[in-house]
């Protein structure tokens, strides 16, 4: 169901000069798709409009089908400006009272007899929605944001494409992010803390077992800190929203334990020290690609000193960073290497587990 973004109430479909749209009886707003727009407007203007939506970094409305923010566009016309929003996610645009009017209509086609039957039409027409939905999505995904939340891509981390906004505050996820910052930063300026929290298989009962959890908290320098605690924050919080909190921190503590017995059994130098929150937030990982497979991702890949953007959905990115566990698997095994790829795959193991218990979660 549809609600104004204003009034919030529902919305009902209506016709709307050529195109359908979902109309406010209260402020008379109206949300059309991009669609159906390209199908009722002059293609120039739909092209610009659409091509504002991708610049704009203006917060608009929350979006009347997914409840996200729009972005704010200000559309020349011949006399004069339309401040619209429109939601780059679900290709939706809300124009408010009288706003819709004022568009320039693209002229009727000509008749032209093709001697296809009604359904043959339709079939057409459906067809042609789809590719200009594609179209759409594609030329959103080749002109990556240049906003603070993605310049990490720039040194090849993966971003969202359409980040959530959602009514539910993953704190958590925030809660989490805050406090692995603050302690592994206090154990680079004092190392008795590492020695404290790390985990050192051979060593394990020294502390009761309990390292296995705590060196999820300090890492091995700024770059170690730094990778993990982004792909917490773009990870976490989306799964937070599926599983809620407790289910949450039942997947995260569960990933850092079975990380953590992955590498005491089956990593040959049981004299080295363990730090880092990956083995947790590989289950985040998990569960973020099987709850959300189709989830766009997008990053720079540097090719011959030369940034080029790539995006990709997030069951790509799972089998691709699969594919390299096992490549660092069979160095950790064979005695190489300092990144544990046994501690990965037990967060692995955690992540499939919750999402085979509460896969009827999924929103997709």
């Amino acid at each position: 169901m549809l609600h104004c973004p204003t009034d919030h109430v529902l919305l009902r479909r209506a016709r709307a000069g050529g195109a359908f749209a979902w109309v406010c009886d209260q402020c008379n707003g109206r949300a059309v798709t991009m669609p159906a727009l390209r199908r009722h407007l002059e293609p120039a203007v739909a092209n610009q409009l659409w091509r504002l939506s991708i610049q704009s970094r203006t917060a608009g409305v929350p979006c009347p089908i997914c409840r996200r923010a729009t972005v704010r566009i200000g559309l020349s016309l011949a006399r004069e400006q339309l401040d619209l929003d429109v939601c780059r996610r679900c290709h939706c645009v809300w124009f408010d009272n009288g706003e819709f009017a004022r568009l320039p209509a693209a002229p009727p086609p000509a008749a032209v007899d093709d001697g296809l039957s009604t359904a043959q039409r339709q079939q057409l027409a459906i067809a042609e929605v789809k590719h200009l939905a594609a179209s759409a999505r594609r030329e959103a995904d080749d002109l990556p944001s240049l906003q603070l939340s993605r310049l990490p891509a720039i040194l090849g981390m993966p971003v969202e494409l359409a980040a959530t906004d959602s009514s539910v505050r993953p704190w958590f996820t925030w809660l989490t992010t805050a406090l692995v910052a603050v302690v592994s930063i206090a154990g680079f300026v004092w190392p008795e803390v590492v020695t404290t929290l790390q985990m050192v298989p051979g060593r394990l009962g020294d502390s009761a077992g309990l390292t296995m959890f705590t060196a999820f908290f300090v890492h091995g320098g700024w770059g170690h800190l730094l990778s993990n605690l982004w792909f917490l924050f773009v990870f976490g919080d989306n799964t937070e929203q599926i599983l809620g909190r407790a289910g949450w921190l039942l997947l995260l503590v569960g990933a850092t334990f079975l990380g953590a017995v992955a590498q005491i059994l089956f990593d040959p130098r049981s004299d080295l020290p363990c730090v880092g929150a990956s083995g947790g937030i590989s289950g985040l990982m998990v569960c973020y690609a099987l709850f959300l497979p189709r989830a766009r991702l997008g990053t720079f890949l540097w090719i011959w000193f030369r940034p080029v953007w790539v995006t990709f959905s997030a069951r790509t990115a799972f089998f691709v960073w699969m594919a390299m566990q096992a490549w660092l698997l069979s160095q950790q095994l064979g005695g190489f290497g300092n990144i544990s790829a046994l501690a990965h795959l037990g967060g692995v193991a955690a992540g499939l587990l919750v999402w085979l218990a509460m896969r009827d979660r999924s929103p997709e």
